[in-house]
């Protein structure tokens, strides 16, 4: 969802950026008995205070401020005004109303939910893809490479093509 409010409002992040900051504010918040809209407006308010760039603070004071309003219209039963607000945070594709038995499911059965109903149209996931689970877990690197054939050279890595100053040729 966050990706998608990324897309929204156009802030400049990439993709990478927003895992590892939602990544870290779960390693830094007791989030097991929270509701999603409070973990949103939490999360929202963690960004904005480790946030430096003034344009990125700018974009997520207007996310928050829409969020903290959005629980509020929650918390008073006015589903309507906070599903206007939510989808001024999150774009037009933020679903109107929720099934009566899908607002009682876990936290997890949630996300899922909106993760199969809006996965980001810029990229490709293994779990969608291909069935494949993954966790992210910031103790882990990850290093992709290629193997890189063209006419004139030896087949070699990308990484000894970047580390040499090889070109890429076309094709």
């Amino acid at each position: 969802m966050i990706k998608k409010w990324s897309e929204n409002c156009t802030v400049k992040l990439k993709s990478f950026q927003i895992e590892n900051k939602v990544v870290e504010f779960f390693a830094n918040d007791e989030y097991s008995d929270k509701e999603y809209p409070a973990l949103v407006r939490n999360f929202f308010e963690y960004f904005y205070n480790s946030a430096s760039d003034n344009d990125l603070k700018s974009y997520l004071n207007t996310a928050l401020s829409r969020a903290k309003k959005a629980c509020e219209f929650e918390e008073n039963d006015n589903l309507d005004d906070a599903v206007v607000e939510w989808q001024k945070i999150f774009g037009a594709d933020f679903p109107i109303t929720l099934k009566k038995e899908e607002v009682n499911s876990s936290l997890e059965d949630k996300i899922q939910g909106l993760y199969k109903l809006y996965p980001s149209a810029k990229e490709e996931y293994l779990k969608s893809k291909y069935g494949i689970d993954t966790a992210l877990n910031p103790g882990y690197v990850l290093k992709i490479d290629a193997d890189i054939e063209q006419n004139g050279f030896r087949n070699n890595l990308l990484s000894n093509f970047i580390l040499r100053k090889l070109p890429l040729l076309k094709n």
